[in-house]
């Protein structure tokens, strides 16, 4: 169990569950957990799920007591993102929800368990399960009906009117946009540094070659001269028996 006031983009990876075991209060490896108050408002959007051959990737959130929030299998069977909204006050937003993902009403003040778990159908000895990669979005606001956006000001330059709901958005899509940003740099920062490397192997592939070729060389000189002295030598040995007979 992972306990956290608030959180936003987390990328989770959901390993093959043991026997398929699903979560509860007694196996919460796998499991958020969020303390929400009376008027706390929580959003969950679950982005796209890759679809893996005989496996599914399964939602229960459960509340501190074990009562089951939300159950829902198959999550991978959803093309767009998932949007939920868990709100103790009974408040919900269902335009785009799906049916089968209505909101039910939470007691106050209790921790909710957001649990992911990995189930497989597939028996067969040669089949290996995978791990679902996947990234949720959480956010939670104190009664959104009573949000007080000012004292969020603080936190954009350049700001001198009032900070509205609207407001708030669009400065919130412009950090977005500017997180886009630095996230596209980084990942061009990281092709360049993958090129770097790739001739940094090159140039030692290269340099290894040339010594290898340098020592061979140099062995047969090296060679070729204890050779030459060596007749030489006995040649000089030979003549003066020679010379002295």
């Amino acid at each position: 169990m992972l306990l956290l006031p608030f959180s936003h983009a987390i990328g989770l990876l959901v390993p093959p569950s043991k026997n398929n075991q699903r979560p509860s209060l007694d196996n919460l490896q796998q499991c958020l957990s969020y303390e929400l108050g009376a008027n706390d408002v929580l959003f969950l959007t679950i982005k796209s799920i890759e679809k893996l051959q005989s496996q599914d990737l399964n939602l229960l959130i459960l509340d501190s007591v074990g009562n089951k929030l939300r159950d829902q299998p198959n999550l991978e069977r959803f093309a767009s993102p998932i949007e939920l909204i868990i709100n103790p006050q009974g408040v919900t937003d269902e335009g785009d929800i799906p049916l089968e993902l209505k909101d039910r009403d939470l007691p106050p003040s209790k921790l909710v368990h957001i649990c992911f778990y990995n189930t497989f159908n597939d028996l067969s000895w040669s089949f290996k399960p995978r791990t679902y990669e996947f990234e949720i979005n959480v956010n939670i606001k104190d009664d959104i009906k009573t949000t007080d956006y000012q004292v969020y000001k603080q936190f954009f330059a350049y700001l001198d009117k009032d900070l509205n709901e609207g407001e708030f958005d669009n400065k919130m899509n412009m950090v977005a946009l500017d997180l886009d940003n630095i996230v596209a740099k980084l990942h061009n920062s990281d092709d360049v540094l993958k090129e770097l490397l790739n001739h940094e192997f090159k140039l030692r592939d290269t340099n290894e070659e040339i010594f290898s070729g340098y020592t061979f060389i140099s062995i047969v000189l090296c060679a070729t001269i204890g050779v030459c002295g060596a007749i030489q030598l006995l040649y000089y040995i030979l003549y003066l028996r020679r010379v002295v007979k």
